[in-house]
């Protein structure tokens, strides 16, 4: 999982991650999941993560007790919220548009920009020989947007 979406199985290589921390979890059943931050930036980016999960030990051997002493077992712990990453996935028809997120460089189309701060943004997009396109976008906590542009051709002089 990477910032809390399902990136497929190991051995993997993720691609086109946007610049900035990425929250890597790495699980099989049976096993104590393990969990990693990365930073991709212009000047790293990739990371390699290697990582040897250890089997959960089988639980220790319990005698009954007595019915004259039973209690009720303990109530399960609650389970850990979720939280999920907001996200703005974009796509631009022609790809491989620059994208400029606040006015700053994040990749090309197609992309799903992860981590971005709740809020208020502006999108750019820019490609040669295609009219700059820009947008703006607010979004909450947790929530995944989608924005598709259609760029238009600069007029030949």
């Amino acid at each position: 999982m990477v910032d809390g979406q399902r990136r497929g199985v190991t051995p993997r290589n993720v691609r086109d991650l946007a610049a900035g921390e990425h929250t890597v979890r790495i699980s099989r059943a049976g096993y104590v999941p393990q969990q990693r931050v990365v930073t991709i930036s212009r000047e790293k980016p990739s990371a390699v993560i290697a990582a040897t999960l250890r089997r959960i030990p089988p639980a220790d051997v319990v005698r009954p007790a007595k019915p004259a002493l039973a209690s009720a077992p303990p109530a399960p712990a609650p389970p850990a919220p979720v939280v999920a990453a907001t996200v703005i996935s974009i796509e631009s028809r022609p790809p491989a548009a620059r994208v400029l997120l606040d006015g700053k460089d994040v990749g090309i189309t197609p992309i799903a920009i992860t981590n971005v701060v709740p809020g208020a943004h502006t999108v750019e997009l820019r490609l040669a020989g295609f009219r700059p396109w820009s947008a703006s976008i607010t979004v909450a906590k947790g929530e995944r947007k989608r924005l598709t542009a259609s760029l238009e051709r600069n007029p030949t002089r």
